[in-house]
């Protein structure tokens, strides 16, 4: 139901192994249990890859989510100093993903999830990045053209992964509509002979931000579903949601060492490319609006119930004594919600925090929050993630504004290794949860959580 660029990167990871798969793979995905489709995954601890087996080579495609996994750490602590923050205050921030348990168990497994974290870290700090550039000319410079490209990329790979990302495009929105409202108050506060001549650089330059922006997010977006139809043109598992002249198109996989015969691949096009591609798109995001998706799960949770986490964990897999469960690290997601409301609290105090950095991250923080009262279908805690990226940045701003910036070193320097402690006993505490640590019924239930 989502967007099919991850798994294009799992796809193509496994065409370069040199993997054939001798036939289709069909896991069943949901049961009562839970994700029944992740057990194969946690199996990996097990199983060394082969490929004498029919099966997926599973470890090749955890070794690329793990990967990815370690740029997000090291992408966070790249936006946080493209917003301005200290290097403790950065350090911070990559801190809250590097021992979030809810994160690193997405990049251990072969989740889409993944993907969608670094995207939208890059995309946050690229426009953070282009905000900080003065509009001094009619054209963007060659170095905010490069900014400006990779912004629009980073948006289109994430919405590419999930549409749930949308919300961080209308963090990049709000966040550069915040830039050019500063520009123009600054204006208007100090006039000048070149007003008129300033006004319009500022209009004209805006204007070939947002269509630089647009225009690389949108090549990119529907880019990637154009190659995904284009390469996938058999009948197979998830193909029964689509439109049944949608249906008519797909044809049977041919049997290894032969070719689609001519009156297949006329049937495959006899649609158009361009109506299967607005098609697909279109029932994507029926899908994720509620249209036919899974509508209720034992582990489901709604949005009001993420930022504290006073919700149910997704049971990824549990066999014996050895449990994978979903949980973020309580105390990172405490320690963030509070930063956010003191941010909200004193947002009047630009004396304090910036304007041109608390209002875009309350803002998108909020984007990428409230939209999920409109989603009838299933959610869970990790449709948080977005939000939650962007409340990471909140209390690196937080801690670096009121706590390391304190006039007593000491003050400054206790809170912080108080909070870089605190952070990592919560993820410790979890961690067998997001390692597969064989537990004790004892220890299961010492950590098991209120909600379940």
């Amino acid at each position: 139901i989502h967007p099919p660029l991850a798994k294009l990167i799992h796809a193509a990871v496994l065409w370069y192994s040199g993997f054939k798969g001798a036939q289709e793979y069909k896991p069943k995905w949901w049961t009562s249990k839970g994700f029944v489709g992740t057990q194969d995954y946690a199996l990996l601890y097990h199983h060394d890859c082969s490929f004498v087996t029919e099966q997926p080579c599973y470890v090749l495609l955890r070794r690329c989510t793990a990967v990815v996994g370690v740029l997000t750490v090291l992408a966070m602590y790249f936006t946080a100093r493209q917003a301005n923050l200290s290097r403790l205050a950065s350090f911070f921030v990559a801190w809250l993903v590097l021992f979030d348990n809810l994160i690193c168990l997405q990049s251990r497994l072969i989740l889409t999830d993944a993907f969608l974290a670094l995207f939208v870290v890059l995309s946050i700090g690229f426009s953070f990045r282009i905000s900080r550039f003065t509009i001094t000319h009619y054209l963007p410079l060659d170095n905010e053209i490069l900014s400006l490209v990779a912004t629009g990329f980073f948006l289109g790979c994430a919405i590419s992964v999930k549409l749930t990302a949308l919300g961080i495009v209308g963090f990049v929105a709000l966040q550069q509509a915040v830039v050019v409202f500063t520009n123009l108050r600054n204006l208007a506060k100090s006039p000048t002979s070149n007003f008129n001549s300033n006004l319009q650089i500022l209009f004209v330059d805006t204007f070939w931000r947002a269509l630089i922006i647009l225009m690389m997010m949108a090549v990119v977006f529907f880019g990637v579903w154009i190659i995904h139809i284009y390469i996938t043109p058999y009948r197979g598992q998830g193909t029964d949601f689509m439109a049944p002249d949608f249906q008519n198109t797909l044809v049977e996989k041919p049997r290894a060492g032969k070719e689609l015969q001519v009156f297949e691949k006329n049937k495959f096009y006899q649609l158009g490319l361009g109506v299967k591609v607005v098609q697909a798109i279109t029932r994507s995001w029926e899908i994720n609006q509620g249209g036919g998706a899974l509508l209720v799960h034992p582990t489901m949770s709604r949005w009001w119930q993420w930022p504290l986490q006073v919700c149910k964990i997704v049971d990824f897999y549990s066999v014996g004594d050895t449990h994978w469960k979903g949980i973020g690290n309580p105390i990172g997601w405490w320690v963030v919600f509070a930063c956010v409301s003191l941010l909200l609290g004193l947002s009047f105090r630009p004396d304090i925090f910036p304007i041109k950095l608390s209002i875009p991250l309350l803002l998108g923080y909020g984007a990428n929050l409230f939209p999920f009262y409109l989603i009838e279908r299933a959610t869970w805690n990790y449709h948080y993630i977005p939000a939650l990226l962007v409340g990471m940045v909140i209390a690196g701003l937080v801690v670096d504004k009121l706590i390391l910036s304190s006039q007593s070193k000491l003050f400054s320097y206790s809170g912080y290794i108080i909070l870089l402690s605190i952070v990592f006993g919560g993820f410790y505490f979890f961690s067998p949860w997001t390692y597969g640590f064989t537990l004790s019924n004892s220890e299961h239930d010492l950590r098991k959580w209120w909600f379940e």
